[in-house]
């Protein structure tokens, strides 16, 4: 039998590490853009916080790095398992995110805020009790979106 005050506390924190890694990256652009560079450098469309595009590709993957010391912080246990799987689900989210089917401004959303997804799943799913067929089916979606991503050319 599941404790569903375990499950809703476990999957809350997982929120909370979920919205933290671009919550610092925006910030750290904007301070970036604030601190560095000269505004006559900005973009127009974006204008300084087009500095994010560039911290992607590192930032992205430091965010699967600091989730367990993220989750471990917050109390999520066991941290490690949590974070893998998310970071796994994450993954999936941005291969599809890179597709054709999701509209641009709906992609950069969806790859921005992907945590706010992968990590509440992943600690739903990875908590004690949850029966093996739900685990199979969430992991199974999250492999068909990664695969769709890549045969879409994500």
């Amino acid at each position: 039998m599941i404790d569903a005050a375990l499950v809703r506390r476990r999957v809350v924190l997982a929120v909370v590490v979920g919205v933290m890694p671009p919550v610092v990256m925006f910030g750290w652009a904007a301070l970036v853009a604030m601190v560095v560079f000269d505004p006559s450098l900005c973009g127009e469309y974006t204008g300084c916080l087009g500095l994010f595009v560039w911290d992607w590709d590192v930032g992205r993957w430091g965010a699967v790095v600091l989730a367990w010391p993220l989750l471990y912080l917050v109390r999520v246990r066991p941290a490690w398992r949590v974070a893998i799987v998310g970071g796994v689900f994450l993954a999936a989210i941005w291969r599809f995110a890179a597709t054709e089917v999701v509209a641009v401004d709906g992609a950069v959303m969806l790859a921005v805020c992907g945590g706010l997804i992968a990590y509440p799943v992943a600690a739903w799913v990875t908590t004690p009790g949850v029966h093996r067929l739900v685990r199979v089916l969430v992991v199974g979606l999250f492999v068909g979106l990664f695969v769709y991503g890549a045969l879409a050319g994500g």
